[in-house]
């Protein structure tokens, strides 16, 4: 009977870890923290999805992205979810969800959680997956921020020929 009990113990701690979702790759809930995303060298906000494994994307300009979380719905039906800070944000253009028009830059981000999975995330029901943005909090005295963003592609030769 003794060999029983560590056998015991280690099933409980593999369900344990199962129901929190702790080191579970199925948990359907994927964090980025500010430096992860540093290190990414993205641009923009959107350039986010191309770091999360189970989402589906799609662009046709490069700029905005229609994104799939694990295939719960269709590019045509973008009914994901963005929060920043706990608050749930529209940023839907145009029948998509661009990210890109978030009032932070990359800079300001402290960690994302991307929800793949229908499940529950800070009092909102995610079933069509959740993106959640956490900013840094403003640092104390004056900051000065400037952005300079450039259109155009190299090698597009535009509507006009």
């Amino acid at each position: 009977m003794k060999p029983a009990l560590p056998r015991t113990i280690l099933l409980a701690v593999a369900a344990l870890a199962v129901i929190t979702g702790a080191a579970h790759p199925s948990s359907g809930r994927v964090t980025l923290s500010g430096d992860e995303l540093q290190n990414a060298a993205l641009t923009r906000l959107g350039d986010i999805l191309h770091l999360v494994d189970d989402w589906n994307l799609s662009t046709t300009g490069g700029y905005t992205w229609n994104a799939v979380p694990n295939g719960l719905s269709t590019f045509q039906e973008q009914q994901w979810i963005v929060m920043l800070n706990g608050q749930r944000v529209d940023v839907g253009l145009f029948d998509g969800i661009n990210l890109n028009v978030l009032p932070v830059s990359l800079d300001q981000i402290d960690s994302v959680v991307v929800v793949n999975t229908p499940q529950l995330h800070d009092g909102e029901f995610a079933d069509k997956g959740l993106i959640h943005f956490y900013a840094r909090p403003p640092r104390r005295g004056h900051v000065y921020r400037a952005l300079f963003m450039g259109g155009g592609e190299t090698g597009d030769p535009g509507p006009y020929r």
